[in-house]
């Protein structure tokens, strides 16, 4: 049995080919499935638990019996991180903290959405400070969901042209902030998405492993069996 990390789903109804590879996907592995972890961003975006209809239920319940003895653990990303668990719970998915320590037989490993390590990009880090303040969050989600999707929308085009302007550098992760995180967790082994970069990043006192989207027909998770992590590629057989 083995443990399996995804992240950067960005499911939406006008993103069907994402549901469809994911479908196939939780197919493939589900008979060798003992814990699922869902490193943020499922949905492109989740504007309160008053979105559950439709779509959102459908990719929702793909989750809710995978097979009797998985684990389905989800963690929130800079799209998705208005889920809540009460609703998560209603679809046997846990909610965990971001980020969050797991043993890997003497391979202390952290696993995170990705996103608290981006802080070249300043203006990110205070829109993230801003949006993840309870009080922020409770004044949005009385809103009208009418308001709630312009408001998701528009941050989204702002955030697409932005990153069209800046260097990759600025968008990538800070190795500074990670080492910190190594010292203060002493970890071995990171797991996480958000860049869009996947890869394996072999570095002096750690491992980095990166997540890809789901946005092509082929996507990069990470699979640990008796400890052992790697890199792996799941692609659509035509």
């Amino acid at each position: 049995m083995a443990d399996y990390f995804i992240s950067d789903l960005h499911l939406s109804e006008n993103n069907k080919e994402s549901y469809n590879l994911l479908k196939g996907f939780l197919s493939t592995i589900k008979d060798d499935l003992n814990n699922l972890y869902i490193l943020g961003d499922l949905f492109d975006y989740w504007l309160g638990d008053d979105c559950e209809y439709g779509f959102n239920t459908d990719v929702l319940n793909l989750f809710k019996n995978i097979n009797d003895n998985c684990c389905v653990c989800l963690l929130v990303g800079n799209r998705d991180f208005l889920l809540s668990k009460k609703l998560l719970k209603k679809y046997n998915i846990i909610l965990i903290d971001d980020p969050y320590l797991i043993d890997y037989k003497n391979n202390k490993t952290l696993i995170t959405h990705g996103d608290l390590f981006c802080l070249h990009d300043k203006n990110y880090a205070e829109l993230r400070n801003k949006v993840r303040n309870k009080k922020w969050q409770q004044q949005f989600l009385s809103k009208p969901l009418i308001e709630r999707e312009k408001f998701a929308k528009s941050l989204r085009d702002v955030s697409y042209d932005a990153n069209q302007k800046k260097d990759n550098e600025i968008l990538d992760v800070s190795e500074n902030l990670i080492n910190e995180f190594v010292k203060k967790y002493k970890i071995n082994t990171i797991i996480h998405g958000h860049t869009h970069k996947p890869a394996k990043h072999t570095m002096k006192n750690y491992t980095r492993y990166v997540t890809s989207d789901w946005y092509t027909d082929k996507l990069s998770y990470c699979k640990v069996i008796n400890g052992l992590i790697s890199l792996q590629q799941y692609e659509v057989k035509q």
